[in-house]
């Protein structure tokens, strides 16, 4: 790099191999510090629209408007500056110190919707009011990070004709500055947020800028006095149209084409926020890489036509990387085991990102540097470089909404990454139209378009994609892309058809999660007034329905899974959607609460896993004080708690934040996961008033479906009480809107099964529920026998090995020694009995399988189905009276009351019967086949 030289030079100015180096390092830091700004920011506001995909919408369209605006003026108010690097180092000072005051403001803001409730606005109109506010604020330090680049390359420019050089160190500063912004997004995206919180993340940034502006405040210091300022020229209206327009469209495929790959990798990669940052990382590091490339090209093409035709093939190049990632995905999709370190993010998978999504990022990247070398020769450097990139960066605001609002939901997957394929292939005929291009160099580029047209055949994606990760018997019912997530239904060879948003399913039909609803019901004097947040298949909310609810507000933010749980679940949520009592609304739940002006008696969440991004806002302490305020006081809150894929200290730390706001909590156990139940009135065990609502409200039929029709198999259940939960949880750090470190723990403990470790870790204070009983059911001793009985079979059996078939038996069998009516434990008797057979071979170890049969029949009489299996058997063996024998002992001791679900009951009724006939007509048969033979 040549010394730049002018009038009034100062000896003591820095060598010019030092000087540029220590301008890629300020850039460097400059670019790190505003994209911590932005992921801070977009974090911070998703706790104020409760709704991840808004925060990111306004965030960045306020971020990129700003950057466009500030590089627009800026470029035109640079060439009157005289030291352009000491106005760098203010512009970075001031935008840290508006980033300081926006840790106080976005707070603060809170006040507007306040302000705009007490003018008799709707809570809806004060939210967009506070956005508003927050967007005006935050649209200053952006526009001001905006004017930083124009200023470093006025600096560059100044007083000398050495325009290529100039062209290329400046895209050598975009390159680096976008390095800077790859590396911020990794230090928020992994570490700062999760350990710091988004304050202190902020302040991160702040020192990011600040070294930055020293290190430009240090340059100006030594460099020239005063800086000769070349006049510009003006490029006609009609060119100045095409090259901003150019710009502006680089802008629209590289923007949308990040918010297509998003979506493509989320159908296979779990969304949590270790995937979105490497996607945006691979992304930035790719823009990088492009602006070198430009800025070699700069250097060695002899003539601007060479540097266009160059342009053009690049962007040719960028057409087939558009059209390869949806191939290269395919590749992914699948692998169970590098999708999930995807997912954590901590492993070299990250490379194979970088070399899928880094090359077509970079290819089209490599623009905007090309343009403003181009038009440089034309026009001072820096207003070169500000049009265009306020052009291009108005093209990604504009590519980013159309894909993600448009294109995508309207379009698919499939037509849109045509869509992005086509607008760089007609930046690339501009490119090449601008020259005198050979035949060769139009041939060339032809081919190129002609592969990438071949290759978005060959694949239909996103269909494409998910078939991949499916097994063979599984068909697609349903696929619907939406304008936050994709959504499936699909149904296996057993019947089971399950609910998918992007890459996991969430629900199927087999009846999830229904004691979520009834538990926290029975613990409600009268559930006229329901708030149930997280629609899933429905079947949580049905329960709650039959509890005599006369409104329930179902708030849903995915139409695709309101849309699909209503065609395709409607059988297993009972209609739900279609019932009277029901209020339907498409929202966000958080935003939902702080809109309404109701108070609820029940409040019921069953929100995505916690690794998945924007679940954190409905864990926190701030969330749990929103739900306080419009709960009724003898009202109840039930939350999920996962029992997977999170650690003891998250699922502690998801109790602690409850309690902050609710005391009086308790933990309750749903086959695998958790339920706990917060309420504003003292928690008691009330056996006689729970067996009274079950009675009177007609659910006992239903909970036996989760085997807790008798109050003792539901007291089973109970875990921790206030006490319990209090010490259990001292010293787990609190999920907060500022410290939302949840998601990003539970990220890292993706795929693992931590449930007995959970379990583990709560019996050291497991509590007595006779410790809860009301003073008035002091007689229910007998019953708290029986529920502790239960449970402690119950849970030592959970503590076994899945595998362990003998101490597991033992386990259960003396828990019904001690409550042999326990439905709750002949229900795990029994699929452990059907287990053990299945996995001794089943049909093929006949012996083995009648035995197990016959133990459990033993230790557990009246088991309909074990009989109507061990008569299966005994049939197939011929051993037709041995088989009727065990159809009629189990046809007199048949009881639908103790069965519990009518519906139950005749299924095993008619099965009994079915059976009977068949093993009645195979003896007929076997008859005639003797007689025939003698």
């Amino acid at each position: 790099m040549d010394q730049m030289t002018g009038a009034g030079a100062n000896d003591r100015e820095w060598p010019a191999p030092v000087r540029d180096g220590l301008l890629f390092a300020a850039v460097v830091f400059s670019g790190a510090g505003g994209l911590i700004y932005q992921l801070a920011w977009t974090r911070w506001l998703a706790s104020i629209t409760s709704a991840t995909h808004t925060a990111q919408a306004v965030v960045l369209a306020v971020f990129m408007a700003g950057l466009a605006l500030g590089a627009y003026l800026g470029g035109r108010v640079v060439r009157w500056l005289p030291r352009p690097l000491l106005a760098y180092a203010v512009v970075e000072a001031v935008a840290a110190l508006l980033a300081a005051l926006s840790v106080l403001l976005i707070p603060a803001s809170h006040g507007v919707r306040a302000l705009a409730a007490a003018w008799s606005l709707s809570s809806a109109t004060g939210l967009w009011l506070q956005l508003a506010a927050l967007a005006a604020f935050l649209l200053l330090p952006t526009t001001l990070l905006g004017a930083s680049l124009p200023l470093l390359i006025q600096f560059l420019d100044r007083g000398h004709s050495a325009k290529r050089r100039t062209a290329r160190l400046s895209s050598l500063l975009y390159g680096w500055n976008t390095v800077g912004a790859a590396v911020g997004c990794l230090v928020a995206g992994y570490a700062t947020i999760e350990f710091l919180g988004l304050a202190r993340t902020i302040y991160c940034g702040m020192g990011c800028a600040t070294v930055a502006a020293t290190i430009a405040a240090a340059l100006q210091g030594r460099a020239l006095e005063k800086l000769a300022v070349a006049p510009a020229e003006e490029m006609p209206a009609d060119a100045e149209v095409a090259w901003l327009g150019a710009a502006c469209l680089a802008g629209f495929t590289g923007l949308g084409a990040e918010v297509l790959w998003t979506r493509l990798i989320s159908l296979i990669v779990p969304t949590t926020v270790y995937a979105l940052a490497q996607v945006l990382a691979a992304v930035l590091i790719g823009i990088a890489l492009g602006a070198g490339v430009a800025a070699r090209l700069i250097r060695r093409t002899k003539t601007l036509a060479a540097l266009q035709q160059a342009a053009s093939l690049l962007l040719a190049t960028g057409t087939v990387g558009l059209a390869v990632v949806p191939v290269a995905l395919l590749g992914i999709a699948g692998n169970l085991a590098l999708e999930l370190e995807l997912a954590t993010g901590f492993g070299p998978e990250f490379g194979l990102l970088l070399l899928i999504l880094a090359p077509p990022a970079g290819l089209i990247g490599a623009t905007l540097p090309i343009l403003v070398a181009v038009r440089r020769q034309r026009q001072n450097s820096a207003k070169a470089f500000g049009d265009l990139y306020a052009a291009n960066t108005i093209g990604g605001v504009v590519g980013s909404l159309v894909m993600g609002f448009g294109l995508l939901p309207l379009l698919g997957s499939e037509v849109s990454t045509a869509v992005l394929v086509a607008g760089t292939a007609a930046l690339s005929v501009w490119f090449m139209a601008g020259t005198r291009a050979s035949g060769k160099s139009w041939f060339a580029a032809v081919c190129l378009y002609a592969v990438a047209g071949l290759l978005i055949a060959t694949v239909d994606i996103p269909r494409d994609l998910y078939r991949a990760r499916l097994a063979e018997d599984t068909a697609i019912l349903e696929f619907r892309e939406g304008s936050t997530s994709d959504v499936m239904v699909t149904e296996d060879g057993d019947g089971v058809r399950r609910l998918w948003i992007n890459s996991s399913w969430v629900a199927a039909n087999r009846g999830g999660h229904r004691i979520l609803g009834h538990l926290p019901a029975l613990f409600v004097t009268r559930p006229e007034r329901v708030l149930g947040i997280a629609l899933g298949t429905g079947q949580t909310f049905a329960s709650i329905i039959q509890h005599g609810v006369e409104e329930l507000y179902c708030v849903e933010l995915d139409e695709g899974v309101i849309e699909l749980s209503m065609r395709w679940f409607s059988q297993a949520n009972d209609g739900l959607l279609q019932k009277p009592q029901v209020v339907l609304h498409q929202d966000d739940g958080r935003a939902f609460m702080r809109a309404t002006d109701r108070r609820y008696d029940l409040i019921i969440l069953e929100p995505l896993q916690a690794w998945s991004v924007g679940t954190t806002n409905l864990y926190t302490v701030e969330f749990y004080r929103e739900a306080h305020a419009i709960l009724h006081a003898d009202g109840v809150l039930a939350q999920w708690v996962p029992f997977y894929g999170q650690s003891v200290r998250d699922t502690r730390s998801m109790v602690g934040s409850a309690m902050k706001v609710f005391p009086q909590a308790s933990l309750w156990l749903d086959d695998r996961d958790g339920i706990l139940l917060l309420s504003k009135e003292r928690f008691a065990i009330e056996p006689t008033r729970l067996k009274e609502r079950i009675d009177s409200r007609g659910v006992r039929p239903y909970l036996a479906l989760n085997a807790a029709g008798e109050v003792p198999d539901l007291l089973s259940l109970f875990l921790l009480g206030p006490e319990s939960l209090k010490s259990w949880t001292a010293g787990a750090p609190l999920i907060s809107d500022d410290h939302p470190f949840l998601e990003f723990s539970a990220a890292r403990h993706l795929g693992t099964s931590s449930y007995r470790r959970i379990l583990a870790a709560a019996f050291p204070v497991l509590d007595d529920p006779g410790q809860y009983l009301a003073s008035t059911e002091k007689r229910h001793f007998g019953t708290l026998a029986k529920a502790r009985a239960i449970r402690r079979a119950t849970l030592q059996d959970r503590e076994l090995p899945p595998g362990d078939f003998a101490d597991r038996a033992a386990v259960l069998e003396r828990g019904l020694a001690a409550v042999p009516q326990s439905q709750l434990l002949r229900k795990r008797y029994r699929d452990l009995i059907f287990d053990r057979v299945a996995a001794a071979g089943g049909d093929g170890n006949p012996i083995a399988a009648e035995g197990m049969y016959r133990r459990g029949l033993q230790n557990a009489p009246g088991m309909t189905e074990v009989s109507i299996q061990l008569a299966i058997l005994q049939g197939e063996q011929g051993r037709f009276a041995e088989a009727l024998a065990v159809l009629d002992a189990a046809r007199t001791a048949f009881d639908a009351r103790a069965i519990g679900s009518p519906d139950l009951a005749a299924s095993l009724h008619d099965s009994m019967a079915s059976v009977r006939r068949q093993l009645l007509a195979a003896e007929r048969a076997g008859r005639a086949t003797g007689d025939d033979r003698d």
